[in-house]
C-alpha cells in the first residue's frame, strides 16, 4: 500500500494543510506483489529491471476504491478524468491550475489551504507525473 503523509512538520508545505500540526494520511495506490520471496534474491539491479518492465500490477480504480472502503482509509481526492496527459510545460501549468486551487484535505480552520499539485496518471498507468505549482512558478520565474 502507498500512502501519502502530510501535514505536522513533514514537508515545508505542511502548513498549507494544518495550523496545530495536525498529521494525516490517505491511500493512494496498492501495489501486487506476487513471489515475493523471489525478489530477495534479486540484485537491485535485477529489481530496478523487473519494477520498470511491469514487474508488479496495481489494482484499478475500482479496486481500489473497495480496498479503500473494506479497510476504513480514505483516497486521496480523485479530481477527474481527462482524454490526454499535457504534453508541454504550458499545457500542464494550466491543467494544474484548472484542476485545483486550494487543498481538499485541509486538517483544521487554520490551515492555509493552497494546494501544492496533483498527481496525474493515464488509466493504464503508462505516464505518471506529480504536477507541483512551486515547479511551474518557479519555471515561469526563470524564463520571463
Amino acid at each position: 500500500m502507498y500512502l501519502e503523509l502530510y501535514g505536522g512538520k513533514i514537508t515545508a508545505a505542511s502548513k498549507q494543510y494544518t495550523a496545530d500540526q495536525k498529521v494525516a494520511w490517505r491511500l493512494f495506490d496498492v501495489a501486487i506483489l506476487t513471489d515475493i520471496a523471489t525478489l530477495f534474491e534479486k540484485t537491485l539491479q535485477q529489481i530496478s529491471i523487473w519494477r520498470e518492465n511491469g514487474g508488479q500490477s496495481f489494482l484499478d480504480e475500482p479496486q481500489l476504491s473497495k480496498t479503500a472502503k473494506d479497510y476504513g482509509f480514505e483516497l486521496t481526492p480523485r479530481l477527474a478524468t481527462v482524454a490526454s496527459l499535457p504534453t508541454s510545460i504550458k499545457e500542464a501549468h494550466e491543467l494544474l491550475q484548472r484542476m485545483i486551487s486550494k487543498t481538499y484535505v485541509a486538517l483544521d480552520a487554520g490551515a492555509k489551504g493552497r494546494a501544492e499539485g496533483i498527481v496525474a496518471r493515464t488509466l493504464n498507468r503508462s505516464a505518471i507525473a506529480k504536477l507541483r505549482f512551486e515547479d511551474y512558478e518557479r519555471y515561469a520565474q526563470r524564463y520571463k
